[in-house]
């Protein structure tokens, strides 16, 4: 199983735009072949 490890920070102050952004990066690894999806410091 193919695991991705997404360490990117949030948009500060800014709930909605940080929301997108990870709704984008699991796409992105999703698209990558990830059948898990963690971020770690959350």
């Amino acid at each position: 199983m193919k695991t991705a490890v997404i360490q990117q920070p949030p948009v500060f102050l800014d709930l909605e735009r940080s929301m997108a952004r990870a709704v984008e990066l699991v796409a992105e690894a999703a698209r990558q072949g990830a059948k898990l999806v963690v971020f770690p410091e959350a």
